[in-house]
């Protein structure tokens, strides 16, 4: 819908709002000679080709659409690791507002004889939602991908990857840094088109049913 797609608008727009703001920043960082108080967490990431620069901590309203593409955000969260898990830990977020349950992680799926499971949730949609980051990470993919059509692989600090296919459209670009709740991208806003997403959550290639890791739902 037009409202969506302004919001997507919007969205982009406090995107580059925040761009100028730290280069502002960094400009007057420089004109003071002040050092850097974040850079050695920053660079304790695993990811060694990444060109790590300053950034400022935004607040917690800006955590929600910011996306500095090469830069990492501040903060950035890692995702908890197996003991956290096992304890209850349930991170993620549905990438959908008030999804439909089509078909379920490791259920027969009668539409594919040739496959026994299916390796994630398939959520049906209203025409031109809006699609929601699960979790904090960094863009590693999006474009056509054969038979997903639209595909977004997130990838996140700590170890994990969310998987997103059937997008109409993106809001992002590969090598953005993203929160969770970013927007990333919309459904097809056409009344008769295709409106189900495939969510599909690995950790080292393994596929993990999204339902275990999903707090609870809100209805925002």
């Amino acid at each position: 819908t037009q409202r969506q797609l302004d919001a997507l608008d919007a969205t982009r727009a406090e995107v580059a709002r925040l761009r100028a703001k730290v280069e502002k920043r960094r400009a007057a960082l420089a004109l003071e000679g002040r050092s850097d108080p974040t850079n050695d967490s920053l660079t304790r990431s695993p990811r060694a080709d990444l060109e790590l620069r300053r950034e400022d901590s935004p607040s917690a309203d800006e955590n929600q659409t910011l996306s500095l593409r090469g830069d990492v955000p501040i903060p950035i969260a890692s995702f908890p690791d197996q003991q956290a898990l096992s304890s209850g830990a349930r991170p993620l977020i549905m990438p959908l507002r008030q999804p439909r349950l089509l078909f379920g992680f490791r259920e027969d799926d009668p539409g594919d004889p040739g496959r026994l499971f299916h390796k994630g949730l398939r959520l049906g949609s209203e025409p031109g939602a809006i699609v929601y980051a699960p979790y904090d990470g960094k863009v590693v993919f999006a474009a056509p991908y054969g038979s997903f059509g639209n595909l977004l692989v997130i990838e996140h600090e700590g170890g994990g990857a969310t998987l997103l296919a059937g997008l109409h459209s993106f809001a992002i670009s590969v090598g953005d840094w993203i929160k969770q709740r970013t927007p990333v991208g919309v459904m097809d806003p056409d009344p008769a088109g295709q409106h189900r997403l495939n969510f599909e959550f690995r950790v080292n290639q393994v596929p993990v049913d999204p339902l275990t890791l999903i707090g609870p739902i809100v209805d925002e």
